[in-house]
Parts: structure tokens; sequence; C-alpha cells
């Protein structure tokens, strides 16, 4: 059966092959329509042995791809966007899908990869296509029809978020859902070009609600539009009336709740999210949200409890392990918060401020050296954590916290090499008394910043109290008073100083 790759393309040069390349193997044909490119994408189509058509844009995705199937001749199509591809594991599977008599169109799984947290659905990447996975550790999915025969009375409908239709009853239309895997990676490219595209949805999402009275789908997905671009108060009348339209959309009451914890009203995010826990109670997203209103008003173990839901629903969610051990650290419960952000870690390697709360777990446990080694790793491979960790440490000291202080930033201070850590390590091993150590990572913050203001003045208390070094001492605290004249530690100790020398 002839397999043609159908694709419309606007400056796509920079990922057009390796789509294209991904599926040579078993595509007979190759059709690619420009919508109007200023790039060298058509060069790049040609070189590729497409056949190249040209469509006048018109703010219409269906218009492009109903052109593009006008060009395939007989078979099948499978339609892919150029940030696409498709594993070589996959392709005798789709050629084998071709061959079945009894079915016209098959939903493949868009799997759409992503960087970061916080994302509806998201999943953790277990290495199940690694040619694939490029180092991505979560991804989102959804079924989308892609791979169908080419008929007349096949097209698609809906300026955006289009669907394939059969606009003829009398024609056969059986479909079927497929494990196929759509490997996207649009999401989680160009963050200019992304918001671009993020805002022409939006505008065409705008223009398919004014031509569509009454449809709740372009409702829905003009509201997912508008909560992906952070106005939330926006998105939440288009969720209530996709919602009031078709109640098979339930999972707008999600979306609202989100909406409205996200505005800071938590009242009426606790209605929408429960009621979308009353029609799915395995809802992981809205199980997390809500646990994020419990934890708000102070109900910690609602909360708790809500995150344990979340994860047994969805034992890969990032959000419900990384949040549920934030709580239980926020509540000094460092050894039950611990195996959360470690769990966390496994599901987003790169996500710093998991951590920087696994790191703290283990300090305030006194495992410092498990601490230490793990932390020198992840300074060196994300060397921005050394920011969280110089802010906990001035915390620490602030509770005079210094044996924790001392005992946790010694392995990592040689790593972090900044004026700002070797003072408060140095701080740190003056309040417990390791006085030879204190002298020499003071001076040593010294040597880094010389105006480091908190470094000279225990260096100069140091020398004053356990040296007896009152030159010295006098030297320190007055370059102190050259930069901030009204020290009162300084002009008192200097005064007490002159006034006994």
């Amino acid at each position: 059966m002839k397999l043609t790759l159908c694709m419309i393309v606007k400056n796509e040069q920079a990922d057009l092959a390796r789509c294209v390349e991904s599926v040579t193997p078993i595509i007979d044909d190759l059709v690619i329509v420009d919508t109007g490119s200023d790039d060298n994408t058509v060069d790049v189509a040609e070189s590729l042995g497409a056949r190249v058509c040209h469509h006048r844009w018109t703010n219409d995705f269906s218009a492009a791809r109903n052109a593009a199937l006008g060009y395939v001749a007989e078979g099948w199509a499978l339609c892919l966007d150029a940030d696409e591809m498709i594993s070589p594991r996959d392709h005798p599977r789709i050629r084998a899908l071709i061959d079945d008599d009894r079915i016209d169109g098959y939903y493949l799984v868009q799997r759409h990869y992503l960087r970061g947290a916080g994302y509806v659905n998201q999943r953790p990447v277990v290495g199940e296509y690694p040619q694939m996975e490029r180092g991505f550790s979560s991804y989102s999915q959804n079924y989308a029809m892609r791979l169908y025969r080419k008929r007349s009375d096949y097209v698609y409908t809906g300026r955006v978020h289009e669907n394939l239709v059969c606009k003829n009853p009398a024609t056969r239309w059986v479909t079927a859902k497929t494990d196929v895997v759509i490997h996207h990676y649009g999401k989680s490219g160009d963050r200019r070009r992304l918001e671009e595209k993020m805002r022409e949805y939006l505008r065409l999402g705008e223009l398919k609600v004014e031509e569509t009275p009454g449809d709740p789908k372009a409702r829905f997905e003009l509201g997912v539009q508008l909560h992906e671009l952070g106005r939330f108060e926006e998105c939440i009348g288009y969720f209530t009336e996709a919602f009031e339209l078709d109640p098979a959309y339930s999972k707008s009451l999600f979306y609202i709740g989100s909406a409205h914890y996200k505005l800071g009203r938590l009242d009426e995010a606790r209605r929408a999210l429960e009621e979308m826990i009353r029609i799915d109670s395995a809802h992981a997203d809205a199980l997390v949200n809500l646990a994020g209103v419990e934890r708000q008003e102070g109900n910690v173990d609602k909360a708790i409890a809500l995150f344990d839901r979340a994860i047994e629903a969805n034992g890969g969610m990032f959000t419900a392990w990384f949040n549920k051990g934030a709580l239980l650290s926020g509540e000094s419960r460092f050894d039950q918060a611990e195996p959360c952000f470690a769990r966390a870690i496994e599901l987003d390697p790169c996500h710093v401020p998991a951590m920087f709360g696994h790191w703290q777990c283990l300090v305030f446990t006194s495992n410092y050296q498990r601490a230490g080694s793990e932390m020198v790793e992840w300074l060196r491979r994300f060397p921005r954590t050394g920011e969280l960790v110089n802010q906990a440490v001035a915390k620490y000291l602030s509770m005079r916290r210094f044996d924790l202080v001392a005992n946790a930033l010694a392995p990592l201070v040689d790593t972090l090499d900044n004026a700002r850590s070797y003072a408060a390590l140095g701080a740190a091993q003056f309040g417990v008394g390791d006085i030879d150590n204190a002298e020499m990572n003071l001076e040593k913050a010294l040597e880094l910043d010389e105006n480091d203001i908190d470094a000279r003045v225990n260096l100069a208390q140091l020398k004053e109290v356990c040296r007896h070094d009152y030159r010295s001492a006098i030297a320190h605290y007055e370059q102190v008073l050259n930069r901030c004249k009204d020290h009162e530690l300084c002009v008192e100790r200097l005064s007490a100083l002159r006034s006994s020398g």
C-alpha cells in the first residue's frame, strides 16, 4: 500500500530534514506544501526529493492541510509537522497498520517533550525511545489523527486545532488508536519562537470561537491557549462555556480551578477542583492543585493526603513528589521529605530546587557526608545551585546554627569558591570555636573581596578576642568604618580598644 508523507511548512529549514529522514525508509512519496517561507525551507524540501507546492496562507490550518491532501494521489497519508519525528522501531508497525483493510484512520500518540516542571499531564521519560528522548526528562502526550487513507470525503475542518472528518455519511470511516509515537520537540525549542506560535494560535483560536457559536471544543481549546499564556482571568469564561455546552468537557473544571488558584481565589479554586475530582477521582493534576489550596490554608495533613492520592494515580508525577517534599521540609519533617525530593530528582535530574531541597534534608538529618558529595556534583553541573546554598547558609547563621553551617558548608566551599561562602564558613567556625580554620577562611574571603564587611568584622573580633592581636583588630575595624561609618559594633569596639591602649 502506497504511503505519502504529507506536510505543510513555513520557515522550517532547521528541522525539516530531520523529520523527513526519520520516515524516509517507509514512505513512497513526499508532498510538502509551503505557506510562505522566507528562509531556505523550499530548497531543503527539494533537496529531500519532495514534490514542493505552494499555498497562500489564509489564517486557516485546515485550508492548508486540505490543499496538501489534494496533491496526494492514492493510498495512505502520514501527516507530520517539521518539529516531529518517528522512531525506526515503529516503522514496521506503520507498514502493518496500513495493510489492515478494516481501518481507515489511526490515532497516533503525539508525545511532547518538555523541559522543566509544572505542565499538565506531565510524565517521566523512562528510556523507551533512547534515540528520540535526547536527554529530556519528561513529556506530555495525546492522541492525534495522523495516519489515514486518502479519500476525497476525508477533509480537515477548523482553522486551528484542526480535525480530520468524513464529510459524507455514506463513506466508511473506521478509526482506531495505536501506540505508535510521534516525537514532538516544538514545546521545548526556542522560547521566542514558541511564544510567537502560541500567540498566533491564540489569534486563530479567537477567530474560531467567533465563527463557531455553541462549539464547546473551540471554547475549550481557546481556554487552554489562554491558560498556557498565563492569562488566567480570561480563560475561566471559555472553560465555563465549554463545560456548560457539553459536560463531556469536564477537564474544564480542572483548568477553572487551576486559574482561580493562580489568581489566589482559594474558595473558587476548591469548588472547581473538588467537582473535577468527584467526576475523576484519579485526576492527578487536580489533586495536586487542591493540595496546594489546603497547604495555603494551613491544612497540612489534608494536603499531604492529596499529594499521596496524586502519587497513587500517577507515580511519575514530578510536581506531586516535589511539592510534598517542600511541604514536609517546611514543617521540619526532613526525614520524610528526603525520599520525596530524591524521587523528584529521579524524575527531573536537572531540577535545581529539588536538588537543593534534598541537600537541605540531608543537612538537617546530619547526613553531612552524603549532602556534601551530592551537592559538589550538582554545583559542578548546575552552578546556580550555589546561590540557593548561600541564601540558606545566611538564614542558618541568623538562627545561630553554627554547627550545622560549619559541617554543611565545609565540603562545598572550595567548589563554591566565592567570598560569601568563605565568609559564612569562617563565621560558623568562629561560632563553634574552630579558630584556626575560621581565621583562614575569613582571610580567604577578604582576599576574594576586600569589601566584604561581615568577613572583616568577624575577623576583627577573632583577632581581638582570640588572638589578642589588637593592632590587627583595630586595623580591620577602621577599614569597616571607612566604608560604613555608622557600624555600631565597630564604633564600640574601636573606642574600647583605643581607650584601653
